[in-house]
């Protein structure tokens, strides 16, 4: 019967078709292992940050000094942060943590107090050790000198923004010269760091949900200590003191200590969940084949249609959920392919 089977040229069509969508495959595999496409992806992490505003768990305080508590030319300094300690302590708060490193002493007095001070706290109280380059551009682990970390407990931090600044993941735990540490951001959050690697660091948090105090506001007679009972404190610098900014998601120089705190918060959150680019793209690749073979024309433009529109849907569901997915991967795939067909039919035309 005449018509009953697609004709050589509807196969001939379908088959172009096929080899549009392996060809849009491998150009974007090839794209992707490159790197041309990692930029894409950043700019739209960032899209979906701002477009969601969830508030912090509250659970994790910071506290911000206007200087720089490690500098060794101002002991006072670490006066002021033995006397806020003491009364973090009295105050009920459960985990303190130091994000300075005290690489050089002032007086053994002053200094050997300070370790008191920490070693004293009834709950959990940290220095940190920084994964750091040195002045030969090698990486080495800073501590604090030995009068101030004796017998006391450190968490790892080892911050490292990509060439627009940002900082994407962090590690559960750092190992420097047989030494492994928990870092800072596990730590606050409570997550053992044992058989565990990276994770993303989700910026959906709206900054100003995050709870925070300057060190004179401790220091004051009628400090509101008692909401400081059983939380987990972080004391930091100022980044235009200190001068460790970073850039965040909507804000290009904050503290360093807010990325820790973003990824302790993304732990406690459980928002940790990382979809492998190269499942999406061959469930994308599948969906454009199978929509190839369908014969009639319009049918078959409402499903490559249907299948590019997962594409804003999956950016909005992921980024509700919390999800971290390379979306450009699915973008070039598209595109690649759309071109493909346009040019197919221009030839034709």
């Amino acid at each position: 019967m005449v018509g009953t089977r697609p004709t050589e040229k509807v196969r001939a069509n379908r088959l172009e078709r096929l080899r549009h969508v392996l060809w849009a495959g491998l150009i974007t595999l090839a794209l992707a292992a490159l790197s041309v496409l990692d930029p894409m992806d950043q700019f739209l992490w960032v899209a979906q940050s701002r477009t969601v505003s969830a508030s912090a768990s509250g659970d994790i305080v910071y506290i911000a000094s206007r200087e720089n508590l490690a500098d060794p030319g101002f002991p006072e300094r670490r006066q002021q942060l033995t006397r806020a300690l003491r009364r973090l302590d009295t105050a009920g708060a459960d985990q303190v943590f130091i994000d300075n490193v005290f690489e050089d002493p002032t007086t053994d007095a002053i200094d050997a107090d300070l370790n008191q001070a920490i070693l004293d706290f009834s709950g959990d109280a940290y220095l940190v050790a920084d994964y750091r380059y040195n002045t030969a551009r090698q990486l080495r682990l800073a501590h604090s000198v030995e009068v101030i970390s004796r017998g006391v407990s450190e968490v790892g931090t080892d911050l490292f923004a990509n060439y627009l600044g940002y900082v994407w993941a962090a590690e559960y735990a750092i190992e420097v010269e047989d030494t492994r540490l928990p870092t800072l951001a596990a730590q606050m959050a409570k997550v053992s760091s044992e058989d565990k690697d990276v994770f993303p660091i989700n910026y959906d948090l709206d900054i100003s949900s995050i709870p925070r105090m300057s060190l004179e506001q401790i220091l004051a007679s009628d400090a509101p200590l008692s909401e400081l009972a059983g939380k987990t404190v972080v004391i930091g610098g100022l980044a235009s003191e200190a001068g460790a900014t970073i850039s965040i998601p909507g804000d290009r120089e904050v503290p360093s200590t807010f990325v820790h705190i973003y990824a302790a918060e993304t732990l406690i959150a459980g928002k940790t969940t990382m979809i492998a680019n190269y499942w999406m793209d061959l469930a994308a690749m599948l969906l454009l084949a199978l929509a190839g073979i369908i014969r009639p024309s319009m049918v078959r433009r409402l499903a490559y249609a249907g299948t590019v529109l997962l594409v804003p849907a999956g950016l909005i569901i992921s980024a509700r959920m919390g999800w971290r997915a390379d979306f450009a991967d699915l973008l070039a795939l598209c595109a690649v392919f759309g071109a493909f067909r346009l040019r197919s039919k221009w030839k034709d035309s």
